[in-house]
Protein backbone atom coordinates (compact mmCIF):
# COMPACT_ATOMS: atom_id res chain seq x y z
CA UNK A 1 0.00 0.00 0.00
CA UNK A 2 1.36 3.51 -1.41
CA UNK A 3 0.60 6.01 1.12
CA UNK A 4 3.05 8.77 -0.61
CA UNK A 5 1.47 11.68 -1.73
CA UNK A 6 -1.64 10.68 -0.57
CA UNK A 7 -4.39 13.18 1.34
CA UNK A 8 -5.15 11.28 4.93
CA UNK A 9 -8.56 10.46 3.87
CA UNK A 10 -7.36 8.82 0.49
CA UNK A 11 -5.52 6.94 3.24
CA UNK A 12 -7.88 6.05 5.69
CA UNK A 13 -10.09 4.90 2.66
CA UNK A 14 -7.15 2.06 1.16
CA UNK A 15 -6.74 0.96 5.34
CA UNK A 16 -10.72 0.48 5.03
CA UNK A 17 -10.93 -1.08 2.03
CA UNK A 18 -7.49 -3.92 2.68
CA UNK A 19 -9.63 -4.55 6.00
CA UNK A 20 -7.64 -2.81 8.91
CA UNK A 21 -8.92 -2.68 12.37
CA UNK A 22 -9.99 1.38 13.14
CA UNK A 23 -7.75 1.26 16.63
CA UNK A 24 -8.25 -2.02 18.24
CA UNK A 25 -7.01 -0.79 21.54
CA UNK A 26 -9.16 2.22 21.71
CA UNK A 27 -11.76 0.17 20.96
CA UNK A 28 -11.35 -2.31 23.17
CA UNK A 29 -11.03 0.78 26.07
CA UNK A 30 -13.96 2.23 25.11
CA UNK A 31 -16.26 -0.95 25.24
CA UNK A 32 -14.23 -1.63 29.40
CA UNK A 33 -14.71 1.78 30.51
CA UNK A 34 -16.21 4.76 27.87
CA UNK A 35 -15.08 7.55 30.91
CA UNK A 36 -11.56 5.93 31.81
CA UNK A 37 -11.22 6.01 28.00
CA UNK A 38 -11.93 9.30 27.58
CA UNK A 39 -9.79 10.52 30.23
CA UNK A 40 -6.74 8.64 28.91
CA UNK A 41 -7.13 9.78 25.80
CA UNK A 42 -7.45 13.32 26.64
CA UNK A 43 -4.19 12.95 28.80
CA UNK A 44 -2.36 11.12 25.45
CA UNK A 45 -3.46 14.12 23.28
CA UNK A 46 -2.00 16.60 26.29
CA UNK A 47 1.49 14.58 26.63
CA UNK A 48 1.97 14.07 22.35
CA UNK A 49 4.59 16.82 21.39
CA UNK A 50 5.82 15.10 18.42
CA UNK A 51 2.75 14.64 16.04
CA UNK A 52 -0.35 16.85 16.26
CA UNK A 53 -3.21 14.52 14.60
CA UNK A 54 -6.81 15.52 13.11
CA UNK A 55 -9.63 14.92 16.07
CA UNK A 56 -12.08 11.58 14.89
CA UNK A 57 -15.51 12.28 14.77
CA UNK A 58 -17.45 9.43 17.19
CA UNK A 59 -18.48 6.49 14.92
CA UNK A 60 -15.61 7.59 12.37
CA UNK A 61 -12.73 5.02 11.84
CA UNK A 62 -9.47 5.83 13.37
CA UNK A 63 -6.35 4.89 11.56
CA UNK A 64 -4.11 7.63 13.88
CA UNK A 65 -2.50 4.47 15.13
CA UNK A 66 -1.11 3.28 11.65
CA UNK A 67 -0.92 6.46 9.99
CA UNK A 68 1.44 8.33 12.94
CA UNK A 69 3.96 5.65 12.81
CA UNK A 70 7.38 6.37 11.25
CA UNK A 71 8.62 5.52 8.23
CA UNK A 72 11.23 3.37 9.63
CA UNK A 73 8.05 0.97 10.77
CA UNK A 74 7.43 -0.26 7.54
CA UNK A 75 10.11 -1.71 7.29
CA UNK A 76 9.87 -6.21 6.85
CA UNK A 77 11.83 -6.53 9.88
CA UNK A 78 10.21 -3.95 11.86
CA UNK A 79 6.76 -5.02 10.30
CA UNK A 80 8.15 -9.16 12.06
CA UNK A 81 8.92 -7.03 15.05
CA UNK A 82 6.03 -5.77 15.76
CA UNK A 83 4.29 -9.41 14.61
CA UNK A 84 6.04 -10.96 17.42
CA UNK A 85 5.19 -8.24 19.87
CA UNK A 86 1.69 -8.80 18.91
CA UNK A 87 1.52 -12.41 19.74
CA UNK A 88 3.26 -12.20 22.87
CA UNK A 89 0.54 -9.62 23.56
CA UNK A 90 -2.56 -11.66 22.99
CA UNK A 91 -0.63 -14.56 24.35
CA UNK A 92 -0.20 -12.81 27.65
CA UNK A 93 -3.62 -11.09 27.33
CA UNK A 94 -5.24 -15.02 26.98
CA UNK A 95 -3.17 -15.83 30.34
CA UNK A 96 -4.81 -12.98 32.16
CA UNK A 97 -7.97 -13.58 31.02
CA UNK A 98 -7.34 -17.62 32.16
CA UNK A 99 -6.77 -16.65 35.59
CA UNK A 100 -8.97 -15.37 38.57
CA UNK A 101 -8.67 -12.31 40.14
CA UNK A 102 -7.57 -14.22 43.32
CA UNK A 103 -4.45 -15.98 41.20
CA UNK A 104 -3.72 -12.50 39.94
CA UNK A 105 -3.44 -11.18 43.74
CA UNK A 106 -1.52 -14.07 44.50
CA UNK A 107 0.73 -13.22 41.75
CA UNK A 108 1.42 -9.99 42.46
CA UNK A 109 1.73 -10.89 46.70
CA UNK A 110 4.53 -12.95 45.87
CA UNK A 111 6.17 -10.57 43.64
CA UNK A 112 5.57 -8.23 45.99
CA UNK A 113 7.30 -10.45 48.74
CA UNK A 114 10.26 -11.10 46.78
CA UNK A 115 10.97 -7.42 46.49
CA UNK A 116 10.74 -6.68 50.25
CA UNK A 117 12.80 -9.73 50.77
CA UNK A 118 15.25 -8.27 48.78
CA UNK A 119 15.53 -4.58 49.98
CA UNK A 120 15.33 -6.26 53.56
CA UNK A 121 18.51 -8.13 52.63
CA UNK A 122 19.78 -5.07 51.31
CA UNK A 123 18.73 -2.76 54.67
CA UNK A 124 20.54 -5.66 56.30
CA UNK A 125 23.61 -5.12 54.50
CA UNK A 126 23.97 -1.28 55.27
CA UNK A 127 23.37 -1.61 58.54
CA UNK A 128 26.45 -3.85 59.20
CA UNK A 129 28.07 -1.58 56.70
CA UNK A 130 27.22 1.15 58.87
CA UNK A 131 28.20 -0.81 61.67
CA UNK A 132 31.53 -1.93 60.85
CA UNK A 133 32.50 1.72 59.95
CA UNK A 134 31.48 2.89 62.99
CA UNK A 135 33.62 0.67 64.93
CA UNK A 136 36.19 1.20 62.67
CA UNK A 137 35.93 4.37 63.83
CA UNK A 138 36.11 3.56 67.14
CA UNK A 139 38.80 1.18 67.05
CA UNK A 140 41.04 4.51 65.40
CA UNK A 141 40.02 6.79 68.12
CA UNK A 142 40.96 4.57 70.98
CA UNK A 143 43.88 3.51 69.53
CA UNK A 144 45.31 6.64 68.54
CA UNK A 145 44.06 8.26 72.27
CA UNK A 146 44.59 5.04 75.07
CA UNK A 147 46.86 2.78 72.96
CA UNK A 148 46.11 -1.15 73.36
CA UNK A 149 44.18 -1.82 75.63
CA UNK A 150 41.76 1.26 75.21
CA UNK A 151 41.26 -0.41 71.73
CA UNK A 152 40.52 -4.11 73.23
CA UNK A 153 37.98 -2.44 75.03
CA UNK A 154 36.29 -0.22 72.73
CA UNK A 155 36.13 -3.12 69.99
CA UNK A 156 33.95 -5.33 73.08
CA UNK A 157 31.99 -2.50 74.18
CA UNK A 158 31.13 -2.40 69.74
CA UNK A 159 30.30 -5.54 70.14
CA UNK A 160 27.99 -5.58 73.08
CA UNK A 161 26.10 -3.00 71.77
CA UNK A 162 25.80 -3.96 68.00
CA UNK A 163 22.15 -5.77 67.14
CA UNK A 164 22.41 -9.68 66.60
CA UNK A 165 22.16 -9.63 62.55
CA UNK A 166 20.07 -13.00 63.10
CA UNK A 167 17.54 -11.73 65.40
CA UNK A 168 14.31 -10.06 64.86
CA UNK A 169 12.31 -7.35 66.40
CA UNK A 170 9.65 -8.49 68.74
CA UNK A 171 6.60 -5.45 69.43
CA UNK A 172 5.53 -5.58 72.92
CA UNK A 173 2.13 -5.88 73.68
CA UNK A 174 0.83 -3.96 76.53
CA UNK A 175 -2.56 -5.24 78.77
CA UNK A 176 -5.20 -2.70 78.81
CA UNK A 177 -5.29 -3.07 82.61
CA UNK A 178 -1.80 -2.29 83.03
CA UNK A 179 -2.44 1.01 81.04
CA UNK A 180 -5.92 1.73 83.30
CA UNK A 181 -2.93 1.26 86.55
CA UNK A 182 -0.34 3.58 85.01
CA UNK A 183 -3.11 6.26 84.16
CA UNK A 184 -4.69 6.10 87.24
CA UNK A 185 -1.08 5.97 89.24
CA UNK A 186 -0.75 9.38 87.26
CA UNK A 187 -3.70 10.92 88.36
CA UNK A 188 -3.06 10.44 91.85
CA UNK A 189 0.12 11.86 91.41
CA UNK A 190 -0.66 14.94 89.90
CA UNK A 191 -3.55 15.03 92.21
CA UNK A 192 -0.73 14.73 95.44
CA UNK A 193 1.38 17.31 93.59
CA UNK A 194 -1.20 20.10 93.24
CA UNK A 195 -2.24 19.75 97.06
CA UNK A 196 1.34 20.19 97.96
CA UNK A 197 1.88 23.22 95.69
CA UNK A 198 -1.44 24.56 97.47
CA UNK A 199 -0.52 23.47 100.99
CA UNK A 200 3.43 25.03 100.14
Amino acid sequence: MVIENKPKKESIRMLKEANYDSDPVKAWKESIDKAAALREEEETRACETTFQTETVEEGQPDYNYILNMPLWSLTKERKDDLLAQRDAKQKELRILKSKSPSDLWREDLKKLEEEYKKAEVELAADERAAAEAAEKKLKMAAASTTGRTGAIKSRKLVAETRPDPMGRRIIPTVDADIIKKVEGNKKRRIKTESDQNEGS
